[in-house]
């Protein structure tokens, strides 16, 4: 049997076994009418959408982040405008069971300033993290409802997505990760440069305004949103122009110490929208009961069927092996 279970083992946490996780994605649609502004997929299988809200009225269009200390679901502002721009939208807290959002009352809370950004909580101090344009560096926390501003950036970068690993998904503190574009790029340059800000651990702390320049993000993406799961497998989606004409979501996953991405698949768009949507928002739901992280690793095809394999090989050799020592057994007692 102890072969039979480090087979199991081996199947289950071997390489290229990557966790099945919940994502949430949140919709901005071209034909609003009956198409649910928010779906959920597994990370496995992102071309498979669930659609829990079809009833639900639109949204947004919102990016989403999970609060891992209340476990609740926020959307932040997602709109992007080159002409007079309507009022941005407050916050919302969506319901996870109906899909419904309520505007918490956020006292000096700007929801321009995260316009166009996919924002990201801090999952222990419940900070809201801004970096802007010209290097600003500060946060609005959902506790203590203030802001608060640091040293500006060291380094010109502006954020187009920021997620923080929590620890324990792979640190002993939250890290701080951002995507987006350094300044000052000679013509030619990637796109985007995977950063973090602040120091391993989170020490020195965000606030420094250490950036260190990890890698650049090999994609030409129009737009693109981050998160960082509670597990620390961080995810990358984006929307991409394709051939013909039109336009494309994709799911990757990110190595944060080398910034190599690894494709995930094509992430449906909700049904009924005729491919006139596309995404303003990603996040990975927190572990537990319900539709966070499942239970056990996702199986490739070939491990799947190796599983059943083994299990049915136990099956099999632990009675065999069984029977000789009754055998032994009662013949000794039988002298």
């Amino acid at each position: 049997m102890k072969r039979s279970w480090l087979a199991f083992v081996l199947v289950l946490f071997g390489p290229g076994m990557a966790r099945a996780e919940t994502i949430y994605a949140s919709w901005i649609h071209y034909a609003p009418g009956g198409v649910p502004p928010l779906t959920r997929f597994d990370s496995a299988t992102p071309e498979l959408q669930e659609d829990p809200f079809s009833e639900t009225p639109l949204l947004g269009p919102y990016s989403l982040d999970f609060d891992l200390v209340t476990g609740q679901l926020w959307g932040f502002n997602y709109f992007e405008c080159n002409i007079t721009c309507p009022p941005s939208p407050p916050p919302v807290i969506i319901d996870l069971e109906t899909g419904t959002p309520t505007n918490p009352q956020l006292p000096g809370f700007l929801a321009s300033t995260f316009e166009g950004r996919d924002t990201d909580i801090d999952p222990v101090t419940r900070e809201l993290r801004y970096f802007s344009s010209d290097g600003d560096n500060g946060t609005y926390s959902l506790d203590s409802l203030q802001w608060q501003f640091g040293t500006p950036l060291k380094v010109s970068f502006g954020a187009a997505a920021v997620a923080h690993r929590p620890p324990g998904g792979g640190t002993i503190g939250v890290e701080t990760y951002a995507i987006g574009r350094l300044r000052g790029q000679p013509a030619g340059s990637p796109w985007y440069h995977l950063v973090r800000i602040g120091g391993p651990e989170g020490n020195p702390p965000v606030s420094s305004g250490e950036v260190t320049v990890i890698a650049p993000i090999d994609l030409e993406a129009e737009r693109l949103w981050f998160d960082i799961s509670q597990s620390g497998e961080a995810y990358l989606a984006v929307l991409l122009p394709y051939d013909p004409p039109g336009e494309e979501n994709k799911l990757y996953s990110v190595d944060l110490s080398t910034g190599a991405l690894d494709f995930l698949g094509v992430i449906a768009m909700p049904a009924g929208s005729g491919g006139a949507s596309f995404l303003s928002g990603i996040a990975a739901a927190p572990s537990g009961p319900g539709d966070g992280i499942l239970a056990i690793p996702a199986l490739s095809p070939f491990g799947a069927a190796l599983f059943a394999l083994v299990l049915a090989l136990a099956a099999l050799v632990g009675p065999l092996r069984r029977a000789p020592a009754r055998r032994h057994f009662s013949g000794r007692n039988s002298s």
